[in-house]
């Protein structure tokens, strides 16, 4: 849990990770700059034990009493107060990953949810949290627009000359 306020002293926003619910590891999946609000993460990729080849978190499900038993890696909420943050996250956690997704997107929650694919992991960001923090998803396409230009304009450059001179490739 974490709850930012203001700036850096050079005047740039906090940037707060979010990490990849990978076991052993702490690689960051993402980073968002929350401005002067809170934001928790709750998962199962740190707390738990194997037995017979079967996972156990240490997260229960108080509807049945048994640790949650679902494909969610890990929730992220961002929410003005830290313990509401904290609070949605853990209830996001048990919900899983189409209840959970259902419930924050009906109550405008800003969630980002991480279930485990076949291949990987899958991100499901509500729409309140692509939101607050599209312009940072929209800088990765100015990058890719930018360098797709440069290629372009390579590429072209290349085959005038290649034209201009009369060579072949």
């Amino acid at each position: 849990e974490i709850r930012t306020k203001g700036t850096k002293g050079d005047g740039r926003p906090w940037r707060v990770g979010i990490e990849e619910p990978t076991p052993g590891r702490r690689d960051i999946r993402r980073s968002v700059s929350l401005g002067d609000r809170a934001m928790a993460t709750s998962g199962g990729y740190r707390n738990y034990f194997e037995k017979e080849g079967k996972r156990y978190t240490h997260t229960i499900d108080p509807r049945t009493g048994r640790p949650i038993n679902h494909r969610l890696a890990s929730v992220s909420i961002v929410a003005d107060r830290c313990m509401d943050a904290d609070a949605l996250a853990t209830a996001m956690m048990v919900l899983g990953p189409r209840d959970g997704h259902d419930f924050a997107v009906t109550h405008k929650l800003a969630a980002l949810f991480i279930v485990r694919g076949r291949a990987g992991f899958i991100e499901k960001a509500t729409p309140s949290f692509s939101k607050l923090f599209s312009t940072q998803g929209g800088l990765h396409m100015k990058i890719f627009v930018a360098t797709f230009a440069v290629f372009a304009v390579a590429i072209v450059a290349m085959a005038l000359g290649v034209i201009l001179g009369n060579r072949r490739l």
